[in-house]
């Protein structure tokens, strides 16, 4: 995020250009949803709350980075990120280490 905070990620013209406040809320809703997720436990509202964070960042991420993908971000764990995790919350608890690989 440095280089966006310090304004050196400059405007090339391309047709794909994100703008810097554009990365800047993907992040923010990241870091939002990131932390919900880290819940020990978890009441109904705050899965609820944790799958609108899910929502809202997807959908910027994949609207500022589809073109530069080849995939087109068609990514398993995205989808299992934005379509599995509420019912897995809900079904199983918390989910930290849910993505770790295993040792």
């Amino acid at each position: 995020m440095i280089f966006i905070v310090d304004e050196l990620y400059e405007d090339s013209g391309s047709p794909n250009f994100i703008k810097n406040n554009k990365i800047t809320e993907v992040y923010l809703k990241w870091n939002k949803m990131y932390l919900l997720s880290r819940k020990e436990n978890y009441e109904e509202s705050d899965v609820t709350l944790l799958q609108e964070s899910i929502n809202e960042w997807a959908k910027l991420f994949i609207e500022l980075f589809k073109e530069n993908s080849k995939s087109e971000l068609q990514f398993p764990k995205l989808h299992s990120w934005v379509f599995h995790i509420y019912s897995s919350i809900r079904e199983f608890g918390a989910i930290n280490g849910f993505a770790a690989k295993p040792s």
